[in-house]
């Protein structure tokens, strides 16, 4: 299937920062991985799906990863992989039109998160494709390009948060809105109890909640987003760190100062330092990154291959 570059089971060894020519998906059938994207980590945990768009710098932030599992494929799309965009098209085998194609690539491309939970219905359907492509069998155009499809309608739709329904979505949709203030305000007093009262859920339904929309805890989420607006303020503007770190929601610089390098692996003043030399922000790292070629891609595979499987 010449849409495919490459695809396979896999253990995930290493994953230094790269960029490819076409959408990586992952299932992550066994481990929990540390990964980023363009400068902005996510915890990757076992049963979510991670994807990618060419033009994004990606990997480990771990540099080699612990045990894990996965199932991958990797898509050719249309067009130069090498250029940002906010929608694209996929291949013409797949049969979608115009309008499906704008959707669901601007899902794709306007998504702050790339992990997420996996539907039975993704995970069923990647891992068959990838088993299927492995062997020859009949009607294998058609079938595979039918499982294609469902694949990247069930991508997105679990990136758009609409998968499944009733009161599962209705719950999801509060947590999701108390995700989206949380972001817009991280510097507001959060608490756990507060943050389960704005939802109407018990502190531990909140907890598997979050985990399943984002991979971490509700409160690793409230630090992500008060790092985030401090590698903002560091940037772009000259206030204090004590000044920051209380706009942040941190009681003391020193509270933000640990925090911020534990989850951005600098100090706050070596990130402000970075950023106006324009030595290391996610920019300049994505300049400095390579597109994998195919012949790269083929080794890469022929390395993380898992035995016993096609």
């Amino acid at each position: 299937m010449r849409e495919v570059i490459s695809s396979g089971f896999v253990v995930l060894r290493e994953m230094g920062p790269h960029r490819n020519r076409g959408l990586e998906i992952h299932h992550i059938q066994r481990g929990d991985l540390e990964w980023m994207v363009e400068g902005r980590s996510e915890k990757v945990r076992e049963g979510m799906v991670f994807f990618t768009l060419p033009w994004q710098t990606h990997g480990s932030t771990l540099g080699k990863e612990p045990r894990n599992e996965a199932c991958f494929l990797l898509l050719r799309l249309p067009g130069d992989p090498k250029t940002p965009r906010d929608s694209f098209d996929f291949p013409a085998r797949l049969g979608f039109s115009r309008k499906e194609s704008r959707e669901l690539s601007r899902i794709l491309c306007r998504a702050r998160r790339h992990g997420r939970p996996a539907t039975p219905l993704l995970r069923t359907a990647l891992e068959a494709l990838v088993t299927d492509l492995g062997r020859r069998a009949a009607f294998a155009p058609t079938f595979r390009s039918g499982l294609l499809r469902v694949i990247l309608i069930e991508l997105a739709r679990a990136v758009a948060g609409r998968p499944g329904g009733g009161g599962i979505v209705r719950q999801n949709c509060r947590v999701a809105n108390l995700l989206a203030k949380i972001s817009e305000g991280p510097g507001e007093r959060w608490t756990i109890p507060s943050m389960a009262a704005a939802c109407g859920l018990r502190h531990s339904r909140l907890n598997q909640v979050v985990r399943d929309l984002t991979g971490c805890t509700p409160w690793e989420y409230l630090m992500r987003a008060r790092v985030a607006l401090g590698r903002a303020r560091l940037a772009g503007t000259d206030r204090t760190i004590t000044e920051i770190a209380l706009e942040c929601g941190f009681a003391t610089a020193q509270h933000f100062s640990d925090t911020f390098k534990r989850w951005s692996g600098v100090t706050p003043t070596a990130y402000r330092r970075q950023r106006r030399t324009g030595g290391s922000g996610p920019a300049a790292l994505s300049r400095q990154i390579g597109w994998r070629t195919l012949k790269e891609e083929r080794e890469r595979l022929a390395k993380f291959r898992r035995k016993g499987r096609a």
